[in-house]
């Protein structure tokens, strides 16, 4: 019998101890009398067993669960909900349609999406556009936009040097480097009283 055989054989006479209705000291018995080879597995078996069972169980009064449900529910409460992320939710296909929409290149959203973007530096009637394209409200966009990078749209790298928080951006910027046309880059950005109420 091979090594890998043996090892087969006693995970079954170990799952099969496991699933006897009593696992007590005559079961134990039984087992080492039938298999004498795998009296090293069944002892350590037996004695992770009784060490669980040993465990004390502690029953709750109605009193007690009335408590804990109490005590879970103020937790919960207390808890602030994740707010969902307007941007991260959406897929290829409905970016694709937010873009058409908003007659913006793709680039320009990922941007957006990468938290690359200066939220102060883009017009008010665009972040309404957007909000009202994402179903969302302007105060959850701003939010949103001005929070770090989610985890999951964040690449991974593998590198010896630390990755660097990337630089936000002036809105006009990315929407030049994405070559949009000057006069809509004109309407799109915050005039430059706006800046400090965004």
């Amino acid at each position: 019998m091979s090594n890998e055989d043996k090892k087969k054989d006693a995970e079954a006479v170990l799952e099969s101890f496991l699933l006897e209705d009593e696992v007590d000291t005559r079961t134990f018995q039984r087992y080492l009398q039938q298999y004498p080879e795998f009296a090293t597995e069944l002892t350590d078996l037996a004695r992770e067993i009784s060490c669980i069972s040993d465990y004390p169980n502690y029953a709750t009064s109605e009193g007690d669960d009335l408590l804990l449900a109490q005590a879970w529910s103020t937790h919960a409460n207390a808890t602030p909900a994740a707010k969902p992320d307007p941007l991260a939710l959406l897929q290829p296909k409905d970016l694709n349609k937010l873009a058409s929409a908003l007659q913006l290149p793709r680039q320009v959203l990922a941007a957006l999406r990468e938290r690359r973007v200066i939220v102060a530096s883009m017009s008010a009637k665009f972040l309404e556009a957007l909000a009202k394209e994402l179903a969302c409200t302007v105060s959850v966009l701003k939010e949103t936009l001005s929070s770090q990078i989610p985890r999951e749209l964040a690449g991974s790298n593998k590198s010896d040097v630390k990755p660097q928080v990337a630089k936000k951006v002036d809105f006009a910027r990315v929407l030049q480097d994405a070559g949009v046309e000057p006069s809509r880059v004109a309407d799109l950005v915050a005039a430059d009283g706006d800046h400090g109420r965004n």
